[in-house]
């Protein structure tokens, strides 16, 4: 890969500046020279930028060194466009408490096999999708405690593959990684065990981490993509995403995506407390997502299409099918309008436990509404494979506590059956159950006014009545407490 081969872009300047002084194996940069260190030979060395110092490039690196050596970064290392703030080979340890900055398709940290890479301080990239914040190759290891920012079409951090599974974490991320449109937060290729515990962003048509072979990724912090972007993306065979924070997707992007190029056996883990928000797309052979937090969509600009929302299937038609696997703890949001359009998911095989939740929109509902297919089995899964679901959801609700949700089974069978859609009906104001007597006062009073004819603010104020999660909205509208 291109990212991997690092020291190869960049032509060897045997020269060291004036600015950068060398004592046995010990080079020290300080100010008040602007001038960096470059030594393509440089074998075992220790640099270190000082506090307070700038350290420029020469037109292709700012720090260029070889193999084994040890860099620290504690001032300010700046290059220009298509070049690397710190250029290294092999066996390397990188260090930076500061900042380092590039240009477009410029690196911040670039080198090759073996290393080690630590950032505590600020990387910034510009555009280019030769950009990348920290590029590092075989049997490599980045920790980022600190922010790396990269432009439109560049990357975060790429690493190249290892030869077997670490014991330990070979990515961890306890900053922030923040990409420009068309930008992938973070590369990782075969092999690695990957934890993210801090926040990823990228803008429209990004992708927040990529993953190819056989790696285990956790996220416990927070992963938001825009528009047409994806935040957790499989794009090879065995890997496993486990979810215990948020993964979120605005505009239509997907919260996971495994794409039909050769994503086979892959296992997307929603973890209890983790949340998918965002459209879904599971491609490929033999994947599975279970669900055992809560799987969603709360950005208000993704559009409320029905068919295909959340979409686990196997689109070649041939081999195993992808499963949709809810537990007992697990939550299916879906958006319902006042006309029936549901969110949608459909699998080719479906294990359908725990709750499912109507989500009311900031509309005007009819006494009645049914639904469209909410939840079903694909053609492939229900044609080709001949699979049913054998199992409701445990629970039917809504998010408003003026509505009821009832279950309706294409069969008329709950444990037999290829879709299910629903019927929702509206309780009066006054009528929720577990009110308050000022509770039911107060909605006796707003269900007298109510019409689904009704115009302007009045319109207004009943939609947000009607998509309140608690039944508090009525003391807030009579100023008084819980009587």
């Amino acid at each position: 890969m291109a990212m991997v081969a690092g020291a190869a872009l960049f032509c060897a300047v045997s020269t060291a500046s004036a600015d950068c002084f060398l004592s046995g194996s010990t080079i020290t940069c300080m100010a008040p020279g602007t001038n960096g260190y470059a030594d393509a030979a440089g074998d075992n060395l220790t640099l270190t930028v000082q506090p307070g110092t700038t350290v420029v490039d020469n037109g292709l690196s700012a720090i260029e060194l070889r193999n084994g050596n040890l860099v620290t970064n504690n001032g300010a290392i700046t290059a220009g466009d298509n070049a690397a703030g710190i250029l290294l080979n092999n066996d390397n340890t990188i260090q930076n408490n500061a900042t380092i900055s590039a240009g477009a398709d410029g690196a911040g940290i670039s080198a090759g096999n073996r290393n080690a890479a630590t950032n505590s301080g600020t990387i910034t990239i510009g555009d280019g999708a030769s950009g990348y914040g920290i590029a590092l190759g075989l049997t490599s290891t980045v920790f980022n405690s600190g922010t790396i920012t990269v432009g439109q079409s560049a990357t975060g951090i790429a690493i190249g593959a290892n030869t077997a599974l670490p014991v330990s974490n070979s990515f961890t991320n306890s900053g922030s990684i923040n990409i420009g449109n068309f930008g992938i937060g973070v590369i990782i290729t075969n092999n690695h065990r990957a934890l993210n515990s801090g926040t990823i962003s990228t803008g429209n048509f990004g992708t927040g981490l990529q993953a190819f072979d056989n790696n285990i990724v956790t996220n416990t912090g927070t992963i938001t993509v825009g528009t047409n972007g994806s935040g957790i993306q499989f794009r090879g065979t065995g890997s496993v995403l486990d979810n215990f924070g948020t993964i979120r997707a605005t505009g239509g992007a997907f919260s996971i995506d495994a794409c039909s190029c050769s994503a086979v056996s892959n296992a997307f883990n929603n973890k209890a407390g983790g949340t998918l928000d965002g459209y879904m797309n599971v491609d490929g052979i033999g994947n599975t997502v279970t669900n055992s937090g809560l799987v969603t969509i709360s950005d208000p600009g993704t559009p409320l299409i029905g068919y295909p929302t959340f979409l686990i299937t196997n689109q070649s038609g041939a081999g195993a099918g992808n499963s949709f696997i809810q537990t007992t703890s697990g939550t299916l949001a879906l958006r319902m309008d006042n006309a029936g359009l549901v969110d949608n998911l459909s699998a080719d095989a479906i294990t359908a436990r725990g709750t499912l939740k109507i989500v009311i929109q900031q509309q005007l509902y009819a006494n009645t509404t049914f639904s469209g297919t909410g939840v079903g089995l694909t053609p492939y899964g229900a044609g080709t494979l001949g699979n049913t679901i054998a199992s409701g959801f445990d629970h039917y609700v809504a998010s408003s506590p003026f509505f009821t949700v009832t279950p309706i089974y294409d069969s008329g069978d709950s444990t037999n059956y290829t879709g299910l859609s629903f019927r929702l009906d509206r309780l009066g104001f006054g009528s929720a159950p577990g009110a308050t007597h000022n509770q039911t006062a107060v909605g006796n009073v707003l269900e007298a006014g109510y019409s689904t004819g009704l115009t302007g603010a009045l319109a207004t104020f009943y939609a947000n009545l009607l998509s309140a999660n608690s039944l508090g909205v009525l003391d807030q509208l009579s100023g008084a407490g819980t009587a």
